[in-house]
């Protein structure tokens, strides 16, 4: 059962992590148009400035679970590996996740909820003179908290399977 729980989780966080990581090609485009329009038209627009934020900070945030399944984000474990034993820095591991990204994601679930049902009541727009609305991209807060929280939740599954197996295959 818990495997299949890591599977779905990790196959989840997965899928959105390579659908997301394409929107940087709209990303791209948006500048290099922008970027043409100003310096050769000089004829810049009111829109790209403010749409090249959402796109980037939706990419970013949308592709940290991503990150966090496939260990990308910096770790100290070059310092506990040499110390430690295996068994050891996975235990520390899992107190990190315990007693700080566990209540970390708690607390931006709760305030982004907020934030973000705060914007959708109102329909927030932008303050620019294109004035887009804000409430999309304040709502990928708490969808980016639920991701990590989600995917460090298989993390703490396949870090206890290691302590219980000692079969590296769930640590990597």
């Amino acid at each position: 059962m818990l495997e299949k729980i890591i599977k779905i989780i990790d196959e989840i966080n997965d899928r959105i992590g390579k659908a997301v990581s394409w929107i940087i090609i709209p990303l791209t485009l948006i500048v290099v148009i922008e970027v043409i329009n100003r310096r050769i038209f000089n004829n810049p627009s009111i829109w790209s400035f403010e749409l090249s934020i959402f796109i980037f900070g939706a990419h970013f945030m949308l592709t940290v679970a991503y990150g966090l399944l496939h260990k990308s984000h910096v770790s100290v474990t070059l310092l506990s590996d040499k110390i430690f034993s295996r068994k050891l820095s996975v235990i520390i591991d899992l107190v990190a996740y315990f007693f700080l990204l566990i209540p970390f994601m708690i607390v931006v679930l709760i305030y982004g909820s907020n934030y973000a049902m705060d914007s959708w009541a109102q329909l927030e727009t932008s303050w620019s003179v294109w004035h887009p609305p804000l409430y999309p991209i304040k709502t990928v807060i708490p969808v980016t908290a639920i991701l990590v929280s989600m995917q460090a939740l298989s993390e703490i599954l396949k870090k206890i399977k290691f302590i219980v197996t000692g079969d590296e295959k769930w640590i990597r």
